[in-house]
């Protein structure tokens, strides 16, 4: 829920749609990832109330996951110490 404090604050920015954390503007959205945002918000509460909610995913459901960049690298470095540890095993 927003304060009148809030708002207020917001209002003086001109921008329709802010990501807010914990009543801190994050940073200024873009219309589809606002919409984004609220259809996931949507199907979160679906979801709870034990409705159908994957319609409310759907820029989800039509791809492949993804690992964000800061993981990926992570993870192929995880995967190599693996491979080796595997390799170092057999030998």
């Amino acid at each position: 829920m927003v304060s009148a404090i809030e708002a207020s604050d917001l209002m003086l920015l001109k921008v329709k749609r802010v990501l807010t954390h914990l009543g801190s503007a994050v940073r200024v959205l873009d219309a589809e990832e606002a919409r984004a945002i609220d259809d996931a918000l949507s199907g979160i509460a679906e979801a709870v109330e034990g409705r159908a909610f994957e319609s409310h995913f759907a820029d989800l459901l039509s791809r492949e996951p993804e690992l964000p960049l800061h993981l990926r690298d992570r993870v192929t470095h995880i995967a190599a110490e693996a491979k080796n540890s595997f390799r170092d095993q057999r030998n």
